[in-house]
């Protein structure tokens, strides 16, 4: 609906990937820091790496003024991708809802469950006014006006620490689509929530051998990767292993800008010389 609701096509950077690009992200921070960006936060939840993929192919068809792609990444977004999923929606119908911004009442009947949809209307409003961590669903689906949907309140999901090796094609693909569109492709993770560390991977062997694999499957080298292990993040900055909560974004933020500022500096650098 956000995105059906205003007009992306002049945004210079927009974003794939699951909820950890999409409640991570606050793009007032890229403002402060690159204020010639007009960026917009288009990923929206519960992607597999594949089907974020996918989704940055379909955005990518469609809009003509974008440079820059960013993915927030976790290792929960490669945990497991089933092939058959990966093209999770209709490329037609999605263009035009989304780009020609045709009213499309009959999307509701998509896939239509009765029960889950009854539970949505139940308490939709709840989860579209800001956010309040005394309520629970508070806010769950309030965006900024860059599209981003922070949490605040803490959850418990915490699953193990595994990996599909399917998952990291998408890391090809996404590189592939980069050259073709002519767009910097910035791949970035989720800082490490302290708590999970300790519970589920104390030694860190799955997050290295993670971080390792992404960084060697990425084979471009115009491809830039931001690591953020190192920030040190305290656990009540989060919400759970993957998402920070709503104050902690803009510190991250604005971490990631000043790195792809330095980066891009770097390169006029380069290239004057």
């Amino acid at each position: 609906m956000f995105l059906h609701e205003n007009d992306i096509q002049e945004a210079s950077l927009i974003t794939t990937g699951s909820s950890a690009t999409w409640r991570n992200l606050d793009f007032s921070a890229f403002k402060d820091v690159l204020p010639e960006l007009t960026p917009v936060n288009t990923a929206p939840c519960y992607l597999n790496a594949r089907q974020s993929a996918f989704y940055a192919e379909f955005l990518l068809e469609n809009l003509r003024q974008t440079k820059t792609l960013v993915f927030v990444t976790h290792i929960r977004d490669f945990t497991t991708c089933p092939p058959g999923e990966t093209t999770f929606f209709s490329k037609r119908l999605a263009k035009s809802y989304i780009f020609d911004k045709r009213k499309m009442s009959h999307l509701y009947l998509t896939n239509f469950r009765l029960l889950p949809f009854l539970g949505t209307i139940d308490d939709l409003a709840l989860r579209r006014r800001p956010p309040d961590p005394e309520i629970e669903n508070a806010g769950e689906l309030f965006m900024d006006p860059f599209g981003s949907g922070p949490l605040v309140r803490t959850l418990d999901y915490y699953p193990p620490p595994t990996t599909d090796d399917t998952c990291f094609k998408a890391l090809t693909q996404l590189e592939d689509l980069a050259q073709k569109h002519n767009i910097k492709l910035i791949v970035a993770f989720v800082p490490e929530m302290p708590y999970y560390i300790a519970n589920y991977d104390p030694e860190r062997r799955a997050h290295l051998n993670f971080y390792a694999r992404v960084a060697a499957t990425l084979k471009s080298p115009d491809t830039f990767l931001i690591r953020t292990d190192h920030l040190n993040y305290p656990d009540d900055a989060f919400t759970d292993a993957v998402h920070l909560k709503r104050q902690a974004t803009y510190a991250f933020s604005h971490y990631l800008a000043q790195e792809i500022d330095q980066h891009f500096a770097a390169i006029r650098a380069t290239s004057e010389q």
